[in-house]
């Protein structure tokens, strides 16, 4: 007899905010999929409260600057801080953040068979840290080298001072995104979903939670 329960699955964050962003990102699409896939029975979907975490603080970032793009255009550094320190901006980015932010919290506790939150009161040994050392010690990354653009209309932009209008980056994945890929083992998930596609050059072993990057 086989078992038809479904796989558990650990979503990471990048996921969760395009889903919560909805048709306003451009990767909603295959968020909405994953979504519809665990509500179809394939998966169960776990999240960690350190994803929950995360999520909360990327949407709050997005819409800030998603709230300062949509200013006039032209504005001086005096205008910027005068915005940047009243009250209907502070509120208007709490607002919209925590409404997005909230249709990840209603889905969730809504649909508790196809989608589960962190178990309270699970503890997390240093074991776990350790092994996320020695996972970044073993990724390689690669370098990029990008152009910079403005952050209000995404142009292009050279330097006033050097006349320099790119820069080179270090892409890996990172410490925060070891993180998410232990819990999720700690957790029982047998497959972690991300749309970031540095996670491809992590070394995993045979009998850890398999990687699977979602892209169009």
């Amino acid at each position: 007899m086989t078992d038809s329960s479904p796989v558990r699955i650990y979503p990471d964050t990048n996921i969760l905010v395009s889903y919560s962003l909805g048709d306003s990102d451009e990767n909603f699409g295959l968020a909405e999929k994953l979504f519809e896939e665990v509500q179809s029975n394939k998966y169960k979907m776990v999240v960690s409260n350190f994803t929950l975490m995360e999520t909360l603080h990327a949407l709050r970032t997005i819409v800030t600057r998603m709230k300062y793009q949509e200013l006039d255009n032209s504005p001086s550094q005096g205008d910027l801080i005068q915005v940047a320190n009243s009250k209907p901006f502070e509120e208007t980015v709490y607002k919209e953040s925590m409404k997005a932010f909230s249709t990840i919290i209603d889905k969730i506790t809504r649909d508790t068979h196809h989608f589960s939150f962190e178990p309270d009161g699970l503890t997390y040994p240093n074991e776990t840290f350790a092994a996320g050392l020695q996972l970044l010690l073993a990724t390689k990354g690669s370098f990029r080298v990008y152009r910079s653009r403005c952050q209000k209309c995404n142009s292009y932009i050279k330097c006033s001072s050097c006349g320099v209008d790119s820069e080179i980056v270090f892409k890996e994945a990172n410490a925060p995104d070891l993180v998410h890929l232990l819990i999720s083992e700690r957790l029982g998930c047998k497959v972690f979903f991300t749309m970031d596609k540095y996670f491809a050059n992590i070394p995993i072993k045979d009998g850890r939670v398999k990687i699977e990057v979602l892209a169009k």
